[in-house]
């Protein structure tokens, strides 16, 4: 019997590796709430919350690994994604632990994605308004024009030469060309 998984276990990458990783088929399963998906979402996102918001705080969805399997095969290429990074982690671990072999968490969440990624991206009419008054955003723009286009070279070459995402991650950020 295989040792149980952690957090350590978890393949994490950064929001340009899951765009890159959606645009040649891998699924984005979204663990936040229903409420919160409703808002703004990735384009194709799938939601099967991990916890949900009740009169007593955070509570853990019993149901979430029933609820992923009806919607996602064991075998599919996932990226997870929550708001910001935390319950997308501990939703790998608990995928992982129960067969699944092909899972990454978005680091950053779905907020890092709004910031980074074009809108178009992006499932929803109102997002920008709701999402950037939730969390008092303002003048949302990436760091550069040229960002999309750095993303998807170096995602195909993270695929075809297994670049580290390290490496991927600061050749994004500041690259020698």
């Amino acid at each position: 019997m295989a040792a149980a998984k952690n957090a350590q276990d978890v393949v994490t990458i950064d929001v340009y590796t899951a765009k890159g990783l959606l645009s040649i088929g891998h699924r984005y399963l979204d663990v936040r709430t229903v409420e919160e998906f409703n808002k703004s979402h990735v384009e194709g996102a799938l939601n099967v919350p991990y916890m949900f918001i009740t009169q007593e705080g955070k509570v853990k969805n019993p149901e979430f690994l029933s609820q992923a399997s009806a919607v996602c095969k064991k075998d599919d290429h996932l990226v997870v994604g929550c708001n910001s990074g935390g319950r997308s982690l501990r939703a790998c671990v608990e995928l992982l632990n129960d067969g699944y072999e092909n899972v990454n968490n978005m680091e950053g969440g779905y907020s890092k994605w709004f910031i980074w990624i074009p809108r178009s991206y992006n499932k929803s009419a109102h997002h920008v308004a709701s999402w950037a008054a939730d969390f008092n955003f303002t003048g949302l723009v990436p760091l550069r024009e040229d960002s999309d286009r750095i993303a998807d070279q170096h995602c195909c070459q993270f695929l075809q030469s297994k670049l580290s995402i390290n490496q991927l991650h600061k050749d994004i950020e500041c690259p020698d060309n």
